[in-house]
């Protein structure tokens, strides 16, 4: 049976049965109510009810990934006094606070939820840590089946510097004066350390990197040397491999994917050119890394997105660029009203999906082992 690349974000294990019932192949979970935060780390709890209902259901067992993100609602969890605790002890010192609002609006008109900013004091570094940490150790994932974790941390690419003025009322005091905040980039210390923690689990780059994209095609734009998109694409790619990332769920820059085809397409080039280098004796950069399309996909408009990003989406062979295609997803939250999952729209979007070729091979489907076999499938997701 064929299986469409369809990845739905659930926010709580409520909806989890229904999205697979509708063909999702692959989840993600975020905490319930999350929503509005654009999702955020879930409990055990919820991962032990999703699991717990998948199994009761029969269905076959779906590829889950975990958020990890906290909320910026409350205030983060200590880091538990565990062995994670030392990973983040000594990071570069935060914005100040000033700066860790996000400049994206708190409500998106195509539907899609606000994008945080990605910038995490060494307190919230601690508490991912910390809580990536409890899942591994759960047994409840198991990277057979494709299961994983999706997060992104990003930095300012210059320390904020201070300068000093005079002020205008108290002649004779210095006051700081914090320079506007430097463009941002991935650190790639901090993911590089989060991915280590989780191997063998995958990891996704969130969208974080959308607004690295949007910022190398303006830098691009505005280059008097005359560098293109693709160069300054290829370069946030290559950062991207150096945090060990095997996903990136993006939209090809701020904004929705159907709005942003030109910088999808960039970066499936991008991701074409990097792996064909490896293929020339770079192992380094020979790992294959899927695009996750995210970010206002719909059913209406996802024809469009897989015709837009050109041939290759339903083929599994080819070498460069044509096996990155291969190797494309598609991610849609499938929201009705609140967070309830619309089933129509799910549907529809997966029925679109394999009508265009857009699926997995047929041993991608498998199901809960019984308890009493051990280890688990053969294969992955």
């Amino acid at each position: 049976m064929e299986r469409p690349r369809l990845e739905v974000p659930i926010f709580g294990p409520d909806a989890g049965v229904a999205a697979v019932r509708n063909g999702a192949t692959r989840l993600e979970l975020n905490r319930a109510g999350s929503y509005a935060e654009g999702g955020t780390t879930p409990t055990l709890d919820e991962l032990r009810t999703l699991l717990d209902a998948l199994r009761r259901a029969g269905l076959s067992r779906p590829a889950i990934r975990i958020m990890i993100r906290p909320s910026r609602f409350q205030p983060p969890p200590p880091p538990p006094p565990s062995s994670t605790s030392w990973y983040f002890s000594t990071p570069p010192p935060p914005p100040p606070p000033s700066s860790f609002p996000s400049t994206h609006p708190p409500s998106s008109s195509d539907g899609q939820p606000p994008l945080q900013d990605f910038i995490y004091t060494p307190q919230e570094l601690g508490a991912m840590a910390g809580e990536m940490s409890a899942f591994l150790e759960s047994s409840l994932l198991d990277p057979a089946y494709g299961d994983g974790f999706v997060f992104g941390v990003l930095r300012h690419a210059a320390e904020l510097v201070a300068t000093t003025r005079r002020h205008p009322i108290e002649e004779g005091q210095l006051q700081p004066q914090p320079q506007p905040p430097s463009p941002l980039a991935l650190d790639i210390a901090v993911n590089r350390r989060l991915t280590n923690l989780a191997d063998p689990f995958p990891c996704v780059l969130h969208r974080a990197v959308d607004e690295l994209l949007s910022a190398a095609a303006s830098d691009a734009a505005a280059d008097a040397v005359g560098r293109g998109t693709e160069c300054q694409i290829q370069k946030v790619w290559e950062d991207v491999l150096a945090c060990g990332f095997e996903g990136v769920l993006t939209s090809g820059g701020l904004g929705s994917a159907a709005g942003n085809l030109e910088g999808l397409k960039a970066v499936l080039g991008a991701a074409g050119s990097v792996e064909a280098a490896g293929a020339h004796g770079d192992e380094a950069k020979r790992r294959e890394v899927e695009v996750i399309v995210g970010g206002g996909v719909r059913r209406g408009n996802i024809r469009r997105l897989v015709e837009g990003l050109g041939p290759g989406l339903d083929r599994r062979k080819g070498q460069g660029e044509e096996r990155v295609r291969a190797r494309v997803w598609f991610h849609s939250s499938c929201l009705g009203a609140g967070e309830e999952l619309d089933e129509s729209e799910a549907w529809g979007l997966a029925e679109e999906l394999t009508r265009l070729g857009v699926v997995l091979p047929d041993q991608s489907a498998q199901r809960f082992p019984r308890r009493d076999q051990a280890g688990g499938p053969p294969g992955a997701l």
